[in-house]
């Protein structure tokens, strides 16, 4: 038997083995500590690819991130507080991760002296005011811009606002922390708020870094005194920590290697390894105690008891990596990593207890009789006798209770919510995101969807035309009147604006003039290094393509929009522009924000899926593995019963589904079966040496299974628990719900199959 063989080399090669190990670990774990993060939570989210930007050449602003800086203060304009702002400004500009900016001082306004049209900054100078006078004319110049209003100073004139555009990259933290420091000078002036996408991923990456060590210390000191209380040796307690500390340092090394990072889904990976791996150290442990009265000092017998037990360790390693694999059906990458890494790290459990564990057991001494003695007598075995004969006698109320688990579980399907709101993932107050729910109450927030049309045969100077821009202009008013609007960059609206500043009427102007004076403006200011990202974005130079950017948020609540706001506005604005924009220029509606359009519906095709996958080939490898399909489903029944009551408590603590969540009912297919399949093959191995009836089968069955399915179960249900320590809510509640899982999986498997096997097979053995 291959097994045998690979046990038997692990003795004969014991030191070497060991040696091997070690040496390995040492070199992973070199690499795993220069693993690297990856905290963007917002990219997380599921996403339609089909709601894409539709192209690569949409202009810079749309390959762009953005950095907010915003401040406020009971008297905003003073001399000292705005050149304050202007040093700032200055500082974060010349950072080489800055393109461009749009400032208070800089943004480009329309103005008429003596009947002449000026373009110019709302400042002299596209800086700070310097004198009394010049304060006086730049406040009264911003306050009264209406295209100002929303972009540059708050809507309700109480904060200044600056964009800066910043390349996207990687990893920005360098930028982060240099641009905490340039700020911190400004806070003796203003209230300070960094806003945008790029603080968020910051931030949630600090977290990330904080979240390790609270996952590692815990899970570790919980598995000691687990595998403590079980055994009471100290073999049984550094041997299999030793093993899954291993099985963790190999996992974070090969992702390293690999050049994979730690996102908010694999940051789990430690925790889960660490958990699960301990539970294939406890059933060797525990089948090596047992069988240590039957010792010989060639030390064969070890071989002898990981045989006895390697069936139920390798079909517990298949369908909990049958649970992982199953995650990559998934939309999202992270997930799918996830599945893959946390797969690799139980193989490498899998591997370390069948060579590294035997090798070691080898070198040391044979337990001694009080300390095998404890694993078949004590409180734990006598109480587990008792519930196998209250099971029997109890069987048929507890199919009724099942019965009625099922009823509730059902009732509670349509009552499941999913929660999309990225601002809502962190568990306590966090900076980061309390300016970015600032940003979205003061300027309207700084979420994006555009409208590009483009002139029908490429047509140059198509958009120039008075015909073509009115209707575009009334597509724009209609989108002013929307509660969801923030602000609108186009330039229909520009030209509206400059037509107003020179003739004092509103609208698309009767002559062509001011049309192709604003097209030499646009085509100028694209020159400009501050307001070329955007100025790029809304025209080509042929002006043969035009685009609408349009800043949208919950306009009702003043919070950032959600994803059934975004799907109402979105019905909005395809009815608006199906009204008021010409067929022939083939208007797209595009922008990264259109991604999230259904992500509760991917989500759960997400999850249903993945069940899907897991739950038919988990099945398969139980029916196969029991050569009978009444076994197998009947393996099923516990972990649905955890699954379920999970479910129901879920609803009941008002806890969603989300991006990590929803990954539970997979995970704990593959993990919550385990209990299952060791006492089903332990019930029957006795019913073949026992022969008797039902309740002595259950009771001997109960006897040498239940002990290691409690301290397997307290393992990973402890292990896995840290993860509700996360600043994470999803983290959190992962661990809450695959704890609460794989808890209730084991109550099913030492009660619920106990009752049905008393049910459906006879009372009496039948060769």
């Amino acid at each position: 038997m291959l097994i045998h063989r690979v046990v038997r080399f692990a003795q004969k090669y014991s030191v070497a083995i060991v040696i091997t190990a070690v040496v390995i670990t040492i070199v992973l774990g070199i690499f795993a500590l220069n693993i690297r993060y990856d905290a963007n939570i917002i990219d997380l989210l599921p996403k339609r690819k089909a709601s894409l930007p539709v192209s690569e050449d949409q202009g810079a602003y749309a390959n762009n991130e953005h950095l907010i800086l915003l401040v406020e203060s009971d008297d905003l304009f003073t001399l000292d507080g705005l050149n304050a702002l202007q040093t700032t400004i200055d500082k974060i500009s010349s950072l080489p991760e800055i393109i461009g900016a749009v400032t208070p001082f800089n943004f480009i306004t329309f103005r008429t002296d003596d009947g002449d049209l000026r373009i110019t900054p709302l400042s002299s100078g596209r800086r700070a005011p310097k004198t009394p006078e010049s304060l006086v004319e730049f406040k009264n110049a911003i306050i009264e811009e209406p295209l100002a209003r929303n972009l540059v100073i708050a809507k309700d004139l109480s904060a200044l606002g600056t964009i800066f555009f910043i390349r996207r990259m990687d990893d920005y933290s360098h930028l982060i922390g240099v641009v905490e420091q340039i700020v911190s000078d400004l806070e003796s002036q203003f209230t300070v708020h960094l806003a945008g996408r790029v603080t968020v991923i910051e931030a949630a990456r600090r977290t990330l870094i904080r979240d390790v060590p609270r996952f590692f210390i815990p899970g570790v000191s919980l598995i000691l005194v687990i595998f403590y209380l079980g055994f009471r040796t100290a073999r049984s307690v550094f041997l299999p920590l030793s093993a899954v500390v291993m099985g963790t340092v190999w996992t974070i090394g090969v992702m390293s290697l690999a050049e994979l990072r730690l996102s908010v889904v694999s940051i789990m990976v430690p925790p889960l390894v660490l958990a699960l791996g301990s539970s294939y150290s406890i059933h060797i442990l525990n089948q090596y105690y047992r069988m240590a009265s039957e010792q010989t000092e060639d030390k064969t017998w070890i071989a002898g008891s990981v045989i006895q037990i390697n069936r139920t360790i390798l079909l517990a390693a298949l369908t909990t990596i049958i649970g992982f694999l199953s995650l990559l059906t998934a939309t999202v990458p992270q997930v799918r990593e996830f599945g893959l890494v946390t797969s690799a790290g139980i193989v490498f459990c899998l591997l370390l207890s069948l060579l590294f564990m035997p090798a070691a057991l080898t070198l040391m001494r044979n337990p001694k009789a009080r300390e095998y003695e404890r694993v078949s007598t004590g409180f734990l075995p006598k109480l587990l006798d008792r519930l196998s004969v209250r099971v029997v006698v109890w069987r048929y109320p507890i199919l009724i209770l099942l019965l009625v688990v099922v009823a509730v579980f059902i009732f509670s399907i349509p009552r499941i919510r999913y929660q999309t709101d990225y601002t809502t993932y962190q568990r306590r107050s966090n900076s980061a995101i309390d300016d970015y729910l600032y940003s979205t109450r003061k300027f309207g927030g700084f979420v994006f969807v555009n409208v590009t049309m483009t002139a029908p045969q490429n047509q140059r100077n198509y958009f120039l035309q008075q015909e073509v821009l009115r209707p575009i202009a009334r597509f724009e008013e209609q989108l002013r009147q929307d509660q969801d609007t923030a602000y609108i960059a186009s330039f229909p609206s520009y030209l509206i604006h400059l037509n107003r500043v020179l003739t004092g009427t509103t609208g698309i102007p009767d002559s062509r003039g001011p049309i192709l004076l604003l097209s030499r403006y646009f085509k100028g200011l694209s020159g400009d290094p501050d307001t070329r990202p955007l100025i790029e974005t809304l025209y080509s130079p042929a002006f043969d393509r035009m685009t609408i950017a349009i800043r949208i948020y919950n306009g009702e609540q003043g919070k950032p929009i959600d994803e059934v706001k975004m799907n109402q506005l979105i019905k909005r604005l395809r009815k608006n522009m199906e009204v008021n924009l010409d067929p022939e220029t083939s208007p797209i509606l595009w922008g990264d924000s259109l991604a999230y359009l259904s992500i509760s519906e991917i989500l759960s095709r997400d999850q249903i899926k993945s069940v899907a996958v897991s739950m038919l080939l988990v099945m398969m490898v139980t029916v196969i593995s029991f050569r009978s399909f009444k076994f197998g489903l009947l393996a099923l029944i516990p972990m649905f019963t955890g699954i379920m009551l999970t479910i129901i408590a879920m609803n009941a603590l008002k806890i969603p589904f989300d991006v990590v969540t929803v990954m539970f009912t997979s995970v704990a297919i593959g993990v919550g079966i385990d209990d299952s399949i060791h006492l089903i093959l332990q019930y029957r191995r006795q019913e073949r040496i026992v022969k008797s009836e039902i309740r002595t089968i259950l009771q001997r069955t109960m006897r040498v299974a239940g002990k290691p399915i409690l301290l397997t179960s307290t393992a990973l249900v402890g292990g896995l628990l840290v993860l509700s320590l996360s600043h994470f809510l999803p983290i959190a509640y992962f661990g809450i719900l695959i704890s609460m899982v794989l808890a209730s999986t084991t109550l099913g498997a030492l009660v619920v199959l106990p009752a049905l096997l008393a049910i459906f097979f006879r009372k009496t053995y039948t060769p």
